[in-house]
């Protein structure tokens, strides 16, 4: 890649997260040998930005919605690493996916040699 082929953030912190999301579009669309898409690394990856870096400038604006899977896509009982005393709202889980995740505490689970799961621990 060359510099020119970089353009600038307009809004750092939107412009991020849009083009994580386009990578990700466009990264589905590749064909790509199924040994060698690293579905997993690209998870990783994308979780750590996505986690780690919009956190500083939008925690506080994070909504304290339950979790639930018709809206989320992740059943309440999924979510095991909740104090007692907090509630399983999207606010509180970033806090524990972005320890997880930026203190390597996390394993990616397969079964049949296929991402199955992602299991976090804070």
């Amino acid at each position: 890649m060359k510099i020119e082929d970089m353009s600038e953030y307009r809004q750092q912190e939107y412009d991020f997260v849009f083009r994580t999301r386009k990578i990700l579009d466009q990264y589905d669309s590749f064909q790509i040998d199924g040994e060698e898409k690293y579905i997993d690394t690209l998870l990783v990856n994308c979780m750590l930005g996505l986690l780690i870096l919009p956190r500083q400038i939008w925690h506080n604006k994070l909504p304290e919605e339950t979790i639930c899977e018709e809206k989320w896509g992740i059943k309440e009982s999924h979510i095991s690493f909740i104090q007692s005393s907090e509630s399983k709202n999207v606010k509180n889980i970033t806090i524990y996916l972005r320890n997880s995740v930026s203190h390597y505490r996390f394993l990616i689970l397969s079964e049949n040699g296929i991402l199955d799961r992602v299991k976090f621990t804070d």
